[in-house]
C-alpha cells in the first residue's frame, strides 16, 4: 500500500469510539458505590480537597483508575 492510497483509506475509514466506552463502562462499574475512606485526623481534610484544583478524594480516586485502565499506570506525587 502506497502513502497516497494510505491516506485515502484512513480519511474513508469510520472510527468508532469502542475502547472509550468500555473505560466509561469499566469506571462506572468500579465507582458505582460511594468508596469506604478511613482516613487518619491528620490527613482528614483531604475528604474534601485532595488535589491543588480543590477536587475531593474521590475525584481524584475516579482520576486515577481512569488513568490505570487506560494507560496501564500512574504516577503521583505526594508533598
Amino acid at each position: 500500500m502506497t502513502t497516497s492510497q494510505y491516506t485515502r483509506y484512513v480519511q474513508g475509514s469510520s472510527f468508532y469510539a469502542v475502547a472509550e466506552r468500555t473505560l466509561r463502562g469499566m469506571v462506572g462499574a468500579v465507582t458505582r458505590n460511594a468508596p469506604v475512606l478511613e482516613l487518619p485526623d491528620r490527613i482528614a481534610g483531604m475528604r474534601d480537597a485532595a488535589t491543588f484544583e480543590g477536587h475531593s478524594l474521590d475525584v481524584l480516586l475516579e482520576s486515577a483508575l481512569r488513568e490505570v485502565l487506560s494507560l496501564g499506570r500512574f504516577a503521583m506525587l505526594l508533598d
